[in-house]
């Protein structure tokens, strides 16, 4: 069934270096194939025919997707697609107007120079990486201005955000005229939205960062500004060739195309020997009158692996007229080749968080977590001091506001928790229910509201507090000083659970009570990028390995933006049978753009693409809820029909002993009213009894087909991905699809758990990891981030080596692996969602050497101390290191393996960009 679909979707929708798009021509809605280079990000070479003589003397770029530039004062531009006039403004801005006039925009740009035989303006649009554009006007003077941006948002400090050389700009300028001129904007007559706004929806290609140039740049043919040599031919009358290139191996590519009679040049740009055929289509000699076209067909024998070429084609025709075309194509890597070889650089030290979650404050409609990260942060609800006359006796609540100071952020928690007698934002429902999950997760009755954290932290944060922030910068700033340089940053969500708690908030914060996992997300990963530009000093996000190399070189640490949800896309929300496997790669491909590089296919519910693995009965009522069809109805409060979990009795062998509750068994977690009012459960419904079983309960559910699609193209983009939270099924067919990539397999990650062990309670679910699903691990170049969930720094350090030994084991699955160093296992704290961290352990941990020599300090004098209070907050991670160090035995496992993981996870990423190419 896998192949099935697969083969389906590459045939309907994509192949190799090609993305679907769907445009509206003539009344009807077509698939665009948009191949490669020159059609994102276009220099509209050929403009002057279709563009008055005035505005021919401003040139013209083609953008198909949203660029985010600084704007002259400084701030952030967003330019949607379409077609810009471009324009010098001063020595350091350029001005892009849109050709329709209605949007005008000046950026900043970094002067440089060309070495191009110019009469006139010219312009060039280019991707420099995966993730930064340039848009380059160059002037006859030798001069230019590049106006640097980026998809994501995200500026980052490295090679690629500096001005393009003049070499590169010469084989970017012949690969578009290869391509036979500009392109159009990805949707005719679309509007282009006004600078600074987002492009709801836009997708982008597949598109290769620039390809290798030759020393010596090929010449460009100018014939007058801006004049495309295709284009003059087609003005003239001459015809269009239809130029089809496709690579035949790693070092062949086969051109074809189908002209009339004549002789015609085919040429190629890219790096390597210069490619150079000329051939003539002859019509057949009993009948040399005929006007039939003929096929022609030429080989570049000498292409070079894992390349973009561009190829332009030329015809003298026999009846004194003209042709021309373009078309590209890139070869493979040659899958033959060795395996992966780690790069020999100098090791990067520190520790690995490989699963946080700074902005949980913002999911779940903004109303289970309370507490922003720092100043600035934005908070779903705080109190304010009241203001003139007032006789409502409660504090004045803001709703959508930007945290003024540190007691805003980390205000008492009634706005969030409270009921209405504690704040005006209050809500008597959500307050029940907010103690009543606390009160289940922790065993023991919790009161919720008025609870205090700034400035006197009377009640929070603490080590067995699960409902507050305990990532405030300046924890993290101590975390960063503890060691921690590579930190994985998570959206979450669970729409059943946002429903069931925001109840009429809505309608007052329209920004952060948003359910649905989508823009939830969005929220969290947009604030998080924002959160890091704020503390630049110390942190940036990495969006490749190299940026991980750069950053941790600098001692500061790589923030790593990723998505854990129930529902990637809201495919649950279409209607049964709208799904395509398109949609799914389209919203993969947006999550990247936007900067993500860490992925969970699964989270808590069964979704689109498998089914989830089971260690809390109460998720069952969100996978029967997030199911119901169609999905209105959780709006009109109708009953509907969704599907609750399929259990099975666990085999011997797979050492599960969790059981699912079933009956009234889950009753009190989710009261029937609630369910009914707030959930559109009928409140008849209740999950079917489970089966007895003399070992645990699995989901007998693994990856859909949809599921399949989804995974391979992750790799495809070179995503982390997390198979935590898959049922064991669906785990065991992800690690078995990343053991088929050639030359050594795709790293897998589990990063947030602990070592299944049947006999021992919350480690014995399908969801916890098996020794040889981690030796599976191991043998791929993966990681695993082990939890910290409650437990003390002896306990911890048992485990890492437990895991750490299992992943060195040998395995038949992956026989070309090589090694990446110690570092394999790292942590998976989970700060910030409803987990505990480690509890106190009496140690008189500040009279041994080494950071950190004292507490986290509170307010004056008092401060968090890790042998009373435990890791109270994230920054106490650094006390918890300096406890596992100086505990007997266990320093070598964190000089030598702990704070190796750092380099490990460098590595294990430029594995994956290397293996992305080998995924088919």
């Amino acid at each position: 069934m896998q192949a099935q679909v697969s083969g389906e979707l590459r045939g309907k929708f994509l192949t190799r270096g090609e993305e679907a798009v769907p445009i509206r021509r003539e009344g009807r809605m077509r698939i665009r194939l948009i191949a490669g280079l020159g059609f994102m990000l276009t220099g509209a070479l050929g403009s002057s025919s279709v563009l008055s003589q005035e505005v021919a003397q401003a040139p013209t770029i083609g953008l198909e997707r949203a660029v985010h530039f600084l704007s002259a004062e400084g701030t952030e531009t967003v330019l949607g697609p379409g077609i810009y006039r471009v324009e010098a403004k001063g020595e350091k801005q350029i001005t892009l107007t849109a050709i329709d006039g209605k949007v005008t925009s000046t950026v900043e740009a970094e002067a440089g120079s060309h070495e191009q035989n110019l009469t006139a303006l010219s312009s060039v649009a280019v991707k420099s990486d995966e993730d930064v554009a340039h848009i380059v006007l160059l002037m006859p003077d030798g001069k230019t201005l590049d106006a640097i941006g980026t998809f994501s948002g995200v500026r980052t400090r490295g090679p690629s955000m500096v001005p393009l050389p003049s070499n590169q700009l010469a084989g970017m300028m012949g690969m578009q005229l290869a391509q036979g001129g500009g392109g159009l904007p990805p949707v005719s007559g679309a509007p282009i939205p006004p600078p600074g706004q987002p492009v709801p929806g836009q997708l982008s290609p597949n598109l290769p960062t620039q390809p290798g140039l030759q020393k010596t740049p090929p010449p460009l043919v100018q014939s007058g500004p801006q004049v495309n040599p295709c284009t003059q031919i087609l003005q003239a009358g001459g015809v269009r060739i239809d130029l089809k290139a496709q690579a035949t191996g790693p070092r062949s590519v086969t051109i074809t195309w189908s002209g009339p009679p004549g002789v015609y040049d085919v040429t190629a740009t890219g790096p390597g020997p210069a490619f150079h055929v000329s051939t003539t289509l002859a019509p057949p000699l009993k009948n040399p009158r005929m006007t039939q076209t003929l096929p022609g067909t030429v080989t570049h024998a000498q292409a070079l692996p894992g390349t973009r070429y561009g190829y332009a084609i030329m015809g003298s025709l026999a009846d004194g007229r003209k042709a021309c075309g373009g078309a590209e194509a890139t070869t493979p890597l040659e899958l033959t080749a060795v395996p992966f070889t780690p790069a020999l650089s100098v090791p990067l030290s520190g520790w690995v968080d490989l699963h946080t979650h700074p902005m949980s404050p913002l999911a779940f409609g903004g109303k289970v977590f309370h507490g922003g990260p720092d100043v600035g942060s934005l908070l779903p609800a705080v109190h304010v001091p009241k203001q003139g006359f007032d006789l409502d006796p409660r504090p004045v609540c803001l709703t959508d506001h930007r945290a003024a100071n540190m007691n805003e952020a980390l205000g008492i928690d009634s706005p969030t928790h409270g009921g209405l007698n504690q704040s005006r934002c209050g809500d008597e429902n959500r307050r029940f229910l907010i103690g009543a999950m606390a009160g289940m997760l922790l065993g023991h009755l919790h009161e919720v509201g008025d609870r205090i954290g700034a400035p006197t932290f009377d009640h929070w944060p603490a080590w067995d507090d699960i409902l507050h922030q305990k990532m405030w910068v300046d924890w993290i700033r101590r975390a960063h000083q503890g060691g921690l340089r590579v930190m994985v940053a998570l959206s979450h969500n669970n729409r059943t659970l946002a429903d069931a708690v925001v109840g009429n908030s809505c309608s007052t914060a329209p920004i952060t009570c948003v359910t649905d996992d989508v823009k939830s997300s969005n929220l969290q990963i947009e604030e998080m990028k924002a959160f890091v530009r704020r503390h630049s000093d110390f942190m940036e996000v990495a969006l490749t390995a190299a940026d991980v190399q750069r950053i941790v070189s600098q001692q500061k640490m790589a923030v790593i933006l990723g998505v854990e949800i129930d529902n990637i896309g809201n495919f649950n929300l279409l209607p049964e049978g709208a799904l395509q496997p398109v949609m799914i790669l389209m919203e993969l491909k947006r999550l990247y753009d936007t900067g993500v590089r860490y992925i969970f296919p699964i989270h808590i519910t069964d979704n689109t693409f498998g089914g989830t693995g089971f260690y809390n009965s109460d998720f069952n009522w969100a996978t029967y809820r997030e199911s119901m069809y169609p999905s209105h109805l959780a709006v009109t409060k109708s009953p509907g029909v969704g599907n609750f979990w399929s259990v099975t009795c666990a085999l011997a062998g797979e050492e599960i002993g969790f059981q699912v509750k079933g009956f009234f068994d889950a009753e009190w977690g989710f009261a029937a009213g609630v369910r009914h009012t707030r959930l559109g459960i009928s409140p008849d419904k209740y999950p079917p009894k489970s089966p007895d079983c003399t070992a645990g309960h699995r989901n007998t559910k693994g990856l859909t087909p949809f599921g399949r699609v989804a995974i391979k193209e992750m790799m495809r983009l070179g995503m982390i991905i997390d198979i935590d939270h898959m049922s064991h099924l669906s785990a065991e067919e992800a690690l078995s699809i990343a053991e088929g990539i050639p030359n050594g397999g795709y790293p897998i990650v589990s990063g947030h758990n602990g070592i299944r062990d049947q006999n021992i309670e919350h480690s014995n679910s399908e969801n916890q990891r098996t020794l040889t699903q981690l030796a599976r691990i191991g043998c791929l170049n993966g990681m695993f981030g082990l939890g910290t969930d409650q437990g003390d720094a002896l306990d911890w350090a048992v485990h890492y080596m437990q895991a750490f030994n299992a992943m060195g084991l040998p395995t038949d699955k992956c026989p070309n692996k090589s090694s990446l160093g110690p570092g394999r296992v790292a942590f998976g704290t989970d700060t910030g969602t409803l987990g505990k961290t480690p509890k106190p352990r009496n140690v008189d941990l500040y009279s041994k050497p080494g950071f950190p020599q004292s507490g986290s300090p509170k307010v004056g004098a008092t401060v968090w101390d890790y042998n009373k209070d435990g890791v109270a907050h994230y920054g106490m991670f650094a006390d918890f290191v300096k406890d596992v160090r100086t505990s007997p035995g266990n320093q070598d496992l964190v000089d030598n393996r702990l704070m190796k993981s750092a380099d490990y996870f460098y590595r294990m990423w430029l594995k994956i960009e290397a293996q992305k190419k080998n995924v088919h």
